[in-house]
């Protein structure tokens, strides 16, 4: 849950509009209650099937799950626990109801006046029964062994999505009180196949459901609602999740396994791989139902018949959640946000969609000419781009007029001037680095931009990260996928450039130099990600790589690596390249202090490390201290340090905050007498936390104001007091 403690921590602004990740409707078919991202939006549906945006408000924790009831919208809020937003009043105001300690909430359902939440983690699941008018607990039951994935209620039966342990019945008394269903067995997963999963399941008087999948024969388990035994099985792919309305359901399908959807960055509980695959899914059964280009099915079924009675083939992508109504079918899915879906005959047909306007914030900057304008960096997702918000008070929208401003990059780097006092950054868009000239006043449609051509890249292809910091008189510049990571321009040649060519352009603007950036002979993609400018008192300063991973021979581990940088020689020499820790890891974040006569650098990996280095011989860095991230109660598998900066700095040590992915921002302290580096706070956040940005102009001495994106819910504007 997002806590603000008072006196250290203020949240002073927010904008929570993001993809659309879980939706609930009204009985009657006329409302709609969609979190997009960590703002939850009732929509009206009218008889046109336009909707029509009523009432909004901010979520302050993960919205994994949604349920309507007369009185309330209830909210499974993952680590934040289970919340209710009354309806009826003329404002939506989301009220904390429950929690239990190393579990998250992540499913609710309603039927009358009871109401049940599922809480797990690795290995334990707790369900819980509220009453659905006033939120009163009735009773508690704990299994052991299981980690619940989804639940759903109806009359006197209980029935859990369990994973890998497939589904399970429980019965419930009218006075909410729980016990283990006598009358059938679990569903029971081939255990010969690996990537069966029970993710979602649906009941109804008639029926129960259980979207399952396999790689072998996947598809939709119906039940007759007295036993368990399987009434049909549909071969069509991996079942990731299902609903059901009297005796018809509704199944989602896709190529992949419902735990692939988990998977960062894309996900919403599962781990980056360390490896920079999502989830570090390197199973070879995935990927190669992955490349098969099989599409996505919607599959409308009834009880009684072997085969559907509708289907829908879909452009692959990924689900999010999905609803049987009367006559519609309510699907979120990646990349293509809320649609609404009429059926009639045999036949389903798409008569609505709803993209919003939102910011999946990847990283974040402050314009160097106005501190109240931000840029946002994004990457793909649901949502139309906002644009640059303005930060007016307590209020932070986006720019009007500027929905054509193109993203800046996924990981931006720092601005910089040129002679005529123009501000401009080099930063990433799509496939190559783009420059763009900040000079952005409100009321203006678009920055102006120029592609930038870059020479061969030697071994290795992709380029979908770059990362600009002006050194001294020349500009740094990290591209991903090449072992050629490091190149060297002039930045009046580059502005030059630009001023003589028409905007959208693309510059041909040779480098001055480029530095090898990954270690010779190692096996790993090279990525060199983030860099930073490490000051020293009584020598120039020098630059320092987060340069992805690397091995020294075909047995260790690729370990995250740090890449030290002369710029001030003739041309710019690598000094070090370094492999940190003894365990396999992935530099991703760098920052740089100096304490005193102590130059450091802070090193952040995927596999949840951070890393304090001295470089007081460059040659040589050499490991101070060290922090890992507790693993994550959902997998019990690492959190990843996306990004990082520096707080403050003095004689004494050195504050610092990272962005955690699912952890969210963590603040720790470096201390210089001691060489530790310590937890001081945690900030949990709604959505995956990937960039950290402090600005500290016209701050206070003891204040910074920090930017936190949160991916795919938005941007966060924080006051820390130190």
């Amino acid at each position: 849950m997002f806590m603000l403690p008072v006196g250290e921590i203020t949240l002073v602004a927010s904008y929570t509009r993001g993809e659309p990740l879980s939706l609930c409707v009204a009985s009657d078919e006329k409302s709609l209650f969609v979190a997009e991202g960590s703002q939850l939006v009732e929509l009206a549906l009218k008889p046109d099937a336009s909707l029509v945006e009523r009432r909004s408000c901010r979520l302050d924790a993960s919205p994994l799950d949604l349920e309507w009831t007369d009185e309330c919208i209830w909210m499974a809020g993952g680590a934040g626990g289970l919340w209710r937003i009354p309806s009826g009043a003329a404002q939506l105001r989301p009220e904390p109801i429950a929690m239990v300690a190393g579990q998250l909430c992540v499913g609710v359902a309603s039927h009358g006046q009871l109401l049940v939440a599922a809480f797990a983690c690795q290995d334990a699941s707790t369900i819980r029964s509220y009453r659905a008018d006033t939120g009163k607990e009735l009773a508690s039951l704990e299994l052991k062994g299981v980690r619940a994935e989804g639940i759903d209620l109806h009359k006197g039966q209980v029935m859990l999505a369990l994973g890998t342990h497939g589904a399970r019945s429980l019965d419930i008394r009218p006075d909410g009180q729980f016990s283990l269903h006598g009358n059938s067995q679990p569903l029971s997963l081939d255990p010969k196949n690996d990537l069966a999963h029970v993710a979602s399941v649906a009941l109804t008087s008639d029926l129960a459901c259980a979207a399952t999948g396999s790689w072998l024969a996947a598809g939709a388990a119906v039940f007759p609602r007295e036993n368990s035994q399987a009434l049909a099985s549909m071969g069509v792919h991996h079942g990731v999740a299902v609903d059901a309305r009297g005796d018809r359901w509704v199944m989602a399908t896709m190529r992949a396994p419902a735990w692939v959807l988990d998977w960062a960055p894309f996900g919403q509980l599962g781990c980056m791989g360390v490896d920079l695959t999502p989830g570090g899914g390197a199973d070879q059964k995935f990927i190669q139902g992955a490349t098969g280009k099989r599409p996505d099915r919607l599959i409308l079924g009834k009880l009684g018949s072997d085969e559907p009675i509708a289907s829908a083939i879909l452009q692959p992508t990924g689900w999010r959640d999905l609803v049987l109504g009367r006559q519609k079918i309510y699907t979120l899915r990646l990349l293509h946000g809320l649609e609404i879906w009429q059926t009639s005959d045999d036949k389903i047909k798409r008569i609505a969609q709803r993209k919003p306007r939102g910011a999946f914030a990847t990283d974040a900057l402050v314009s160097p000419i106005d501190p109240s304008v931000i840029f946002s960096g994004r990457d793909a997702g649901a949502v139309l781009p906002t644009g640059p918000l303005h930060l007016a008070g307590k209020q932070l929208q986006p720019v009007a007029d500027s929905w054509d401003c193109p993203p800046l990059g996924i990981c931006m780097g720092t601005a910089f001037f040129d002679d005529q006092g123009t501000a401009w950054l080099l930063a990433g868009q799509e496939f190559q680095p783009r420059l763009m000239r900040l000079d952005f006043e409100q009321g203006t449609s678009c920055l102006h931009w120029w592609n930038l051509q870059l020479p061969p890249s030697g071994q290795g292809n992709g380029h979908t990260y770059f990362h600009s910091t002006p050194i001294g008189e020349r500009l740094a510049l990290l591209r991903a996928g090449t072992d050629q990571g490091l190149l060297w321009f002039d930045p009046a040649a580059l502005t030059q450039a630009a001023r003589s060519a028409e905007p959208r352009s693309t510059l041909k603007v040779a480098p001055i130099a480029t530095n090898r950036t990954h270690l010779e002979g190692s096996a790993e993609l090279p990525v060199s990600l983030r860099g930073a400018e490490l000051k020293r008192a009584d020598a120039p300063p020098l630059f320092v790589i987060a340069a992805g991973a690397a091995s020294n021979n075909l047995e260790s581990p690729a370990r995250a690596q740090l890449v030290v940088v002369d710029p001030g020689c003739e041309p710019p020499r690598v000094l070090a390249r370094q492999l940190l820790g003894d365990q396999a890891g992935l530099a991703f974040a760098i920052d740089t202090a100096l304490i005193g006569d102590l130059p450091l650098a802070l090193v952040g990996d995927l596999n949840g490390r951070i890393t304090a280095l001295d470089l007081s011989d460059p040659l040589k860095p050499r490991d101070m201290a060290h922090w890992t991230a507790p693993p994550n109660d959902w997998d019990g598998t690492h959190h990843s340090i996306i990004d990082l900066a520096v707080l403050r700095q003095d004689e004494s040590g050195v504050d610092l905050v990272a962005a955690a992915g699912r952890m969210g921002m963590v603040w720790l302290r470096f201390d210089r007498t001691g060489s530790t580096l310590q937890l001081v706070q945690t900030l949990d956040t709604p959505g995956w936390a990937t960039g950290v940005f402090v600005d500290r102009e016209g701050c206070m001495e003891n204040q910074r104001r920090v930017l936190l994106s949160d991916q795919r819910c938005g941007l966060r504007v924080l006051r820390l007091e130190l």
